[in-house]
């Protein structure tokens, strides 16, 4: 097990969460290829330098007919107004953040910012209905403010539940959650396992390169270099009080599909794009988990005496927020199979989140000024959007659309990386033959969305998360 410190000691952000750990160094096995490097290094940080030699100077107005807007693609699942009241509804149905929508009672839906935001924003909550095979919008409460569709003030109040949204996808659920708390943990805890257990080489597959990239992450959007911070996406200190927040209510159960959609009550909404996607996924990774560790252990009780894998549990619980084994003990092949699951469906949220850019490549001119969080927490509606500001946001959006090759879960090498685990390679190459299956089903159930929910394609994910 590699020595770990807190993260706030080997950065020297005094306000990181005081439970957020990491390697005092990268261990050699953890190590990244050139195949990671290249893109995820030296492309992105030479795009943030090839920024900083650019005659974009700060205080240039935004316009939507400026060439600039071309630097990069722009979002190809087909949203366009994220400030339209259709599409700002489905985009918590299918967009970077289906995780908080949850039912409040027969047809109304809530998403709650104000647990995550405290000490941020003042409290936001958005409140939804189903009306027959619609989803629509019906209130927005900023602060002591109520506001309902046509209102004065409608407009603004879509335009602050989008900016919290998206930081709340770029931070909580990205950042934070994916990489450096379930893909960080996963990542240390298979130390623990020791290099011979049968379980070794399937963990090394699927937390390659994490504890590295999280290196990399953290000096990437955190630090005063960050597009993030320097575009005023967000203060440093609203990052962390932004972190602490989301670790005081993180839950790995929320990455378990049948659980998460169960107790939130949207399998109550009709055609939810997510649910529907989402419990095909999982049956997938159920099937996979099931196959691959009942090849290794007969029955329950060889779960319950394998020493190190309770070590390796332990060590995993100790590393996550909230996680108490003796309430959630690892006492059969079920629970390692949910657990195992967890750290798959790690990959397809990071994905989801992963792909912002629909916050901020819009036609509506207006809702760019999210972009600029001081600015519209400060309510400044005046003011036009900063040039580089949003150059710099549609970038980190570019960067996180990134899908590495030597890492894509369809395409793996698995003869090469499990050639001496007939087990695992058999199980995985099944497991690659039902994703594309899956992702082969899954396009032509997008062809009849009007906005398609790209994001969700098997041939999207990485074997383990880089950026």
């Amino acid at each position: 097990m590699p020595k770990l410190v807190l993260a706030r000691d080997k950065y020297g952000f005094s306000k990181l969460p005081p439970s957020l750990k990491v390697p005092e160094k990268i261990p050699k096995e953890s190590k990244l290829g050139i195949s990671y490097l290249l893109p995820y290094y030296y492309l992105t940080g030479g795009m943030f330098k090839l920024f900083l030699k650019m005659p974009i100077k700060r205080g240039i107005p935004w316009g939507p007919s400026l060439k600039i807007n071309q630097a990069f693609p722009k979002n190809v699942e087909g949203w366009k107004d994220a400030n339209d009241d259709d599409e700002f509804a489905q985009l918590r149905l299918q967009g970077p953040n289906p995780f908080l929508l949850k039912q409040t009672d027969d047809d109304h839906f809530e998403v709650d910012y104000s647990p995550y935001f405290k000490g941020v924003f003042e409290p936001v909550r958005c409140l939804f209905k189903v009306n027959g095979n619609q989803f629509l919008p019906v209130s927005i409460t900023v602060g002591a403010e109520t506001h309902v569709p046509g209102s004065t003030g409608w407009e603004r109040a879509k335009l602050v539940a989008n900016a919290l949204d998206a930081r709340y996808c770029v931070f909580t659920r990205h950042l934070l959650d994916t990489h450096m708390l379930i893909g960080e943990a996963y990542a240390l805890a298979a130390f623990a396992l020791g290099e011979h257990h049968p379980l070794r080489s399937f963990f090394r597959i699927f937390t390659y390169g994490s504890i590295a990239v999280n290196d990399f992450a953290y000096k990437l959007l955190i630090t005063p270099a960050s597009y993030f911070i320097q575009a005023k996406f967000i203060s440093a200190a609203d990052c962390m009080t932004l972190f602490q927040n989301s670790m005081d209510v993180f839950s790995l159960d929320d990455l378990i599909v049948p659980k998460d959609i169960s107790r939130r009550g949207i399998d109550k909404i009709p055609h939810h794009p997510y649910v529907e996607d989402a419990q095909k996924i999982w049956r997938v990774f159920q099937d996979f988990s099931h196959d691959y560790t009942d090849s290794i252990y007969a029955d329950d009780t060889a779960i319950k005496t394998d020493e190190p894998l309770q070590n390796w549990y332990k060590q995993l619980a100790e590393l996550l927020p909230n996680q108490d084994i003796t309430d959630s003990p690892l006492d059969s092949r079920e629970k390692l199979k949910d657990v195992i699951c967890c750290l798959l469906y790690n990959n397809v949220s990071h994905e989801v989140c992963g792909d912002f850019s629909v916050f901020g490549q819009t036609v509506n001119p207006d809702h760019k000024k999210i972009v600029n969080f001081e600015r519209l927490k400060a309510g400044d509606e005046n003011t036009q959007s900063d040039l580089a500001d949003v150059f710099l946001f549609d970038q980190g959006a570019f960067a996180g659309r990134f899908n590495n090759g030597g890492n894509n879960l369809l395409t793996l090498p698995i003869d090469k990386l499990a050639k001496e685990d007939e087990k695992l390679r058999t199980a995985i190459k099944t497991f690659q033959a039902n994703l594309l299956q899956l992702d082969q089903e899954l396009d032509e159930v997008n062809k009849s969305r009007k906005i398609a929910f790209l994001r969700m394609m098997p041939r999207k994910w990485e074997a383990s998360i880089s950026f």
